[in-house]
């Protein structure tokens, strides 16, 4: 018999993880979700070899999963002259042969790459539990670049609440803009980015963000050109498949820089948006050789309209 009355008293026990991951899928949506509660799974790096993932509920295709303490998640170093980015998951398993299922943090380590070189996210199954077509999902929460010493900066992969994922489609509150500064010669500098993707008619919206950048070493930036800071993205529905740029190819966005320079230096630099082989950047741009100082910082906010943006 395949129909069941699944909210109801059969006289014998019948409801499993399956029907209430259902109905949870149904309601909030068939994707990965963090919940609007605790700490969200707040990370800090306590130790270049050690991590702190906080507490938080997240939904995994309809599956429930919560950390009600503190894990420890534990780094290896990558070789020396080399780097890699890691996704820190949190892991649904079914064990086939006994009909049992878990979940539990993981950090799924990337491959390796010389510095200076791009290194790419390691592969993880995002295939869905729903109609257990599949044994293992992962949802990735953190993104964490480890060198030779061990983690460097993490980068948060998800937004909090579901309040929307009812329909994306008519959903009216920002999406969170996301940086990812893997590759990049700045990747070692402290760089803070706020920003969001706020939606308006149609395709239409608004993104907004503010920067702020502070250089480690001196540097020498020669006439117009761009010191690549990061990759912007929107990220829909917070898996590393589904990310949005915004910028069409070709198309570069100014806004001065406020800077802590030389007087003679001021007014000379500014950031820059650009959509650059498929992917939308955030860069920093002066309009003259310049020797720029060590722990030098550069702000700047920046609100600008954008169509043709397919949420």
């Amino acid at each position: 018999m395949t129909t069941e009355l699944v909210t109801g008293a059969l006289g014998t026990p019948h409801i499993d993880g399956a029907d209430w991951g259902a109905l949870n899928a149904g309601i909030l949506g068939q994707d990965d979700y963090v919940l609007n509660l605790w700490n969200q799974f707040s990370l800090t790096v306590q130790t270049s070899t050690k991590l702190t993932l906080d507490t938080g509920c997240a939904v995994l295709n309809g599956r429930q999963v919560v950390i009600t303490a503190p894990e420890s998640i534990d780094v290896t170093p990558a070789a020396n002259g080399t780097y890699r980015t890691d996704l820190l998951c949190l892991r649904y398993k079914y064990d086939s042969a006994s009909g049992r299922e878990s979940a539990s943090p993981v950090l799924v380590a990337g491959t390796p790459v010389a510095t200076g070189q791009t290194a790419a996210d390691p592969k993880i199954n995002t295939q869905s539990i729903i109609n257990q077509s599949t044994t293992v999902h992962d949802f990735a929460l953190w993104r964490v670049q480890v060198d030779a010493v061990g983690a460097t900066y993490t980068t948060r992969l998800f937004d909090g609440g579901v309040l929307s994922p009812l329909s994306y489609r008519q959903r009216v509150s920002p999406y969170p803009l996301y940086i990812d500064r893997s590759g990049t010669s700045s990747a070692g500098d402290t760089l803070v980015m706020d920003g969001a993707y706020i939606p308006t008619t149609g395709t239409s919206g608004i993104v907004t963000l503010a920067v702020n950048w502070t250089n480690k070493g001196t540097f020498t930036s020669k006439s117009w050109e761009m010191t690549n800071l990061g990759r912007l993205y929107i990220q829909r529905y917070r898996t590393s498949g589904d990310q949005i740029n915004f910028i069409p190819e070709g198309f570069e966005l100014h806004q001065m820089a406020a800077e802590n320079s030389a007087w003679d230096k001021q007014g000379h630099s500014m950031f820059v948006v650009t959509g650059q082989n498929g992917t939308t950047n955030l860069q920093w741009q002066t309009t003259g050789e310049w020797e720029v100082a060590g722990n030098m910082w550069h702000h700047c906010s920046m609100t600008f309209g954008v169509r043709n943006v397919n949420i």
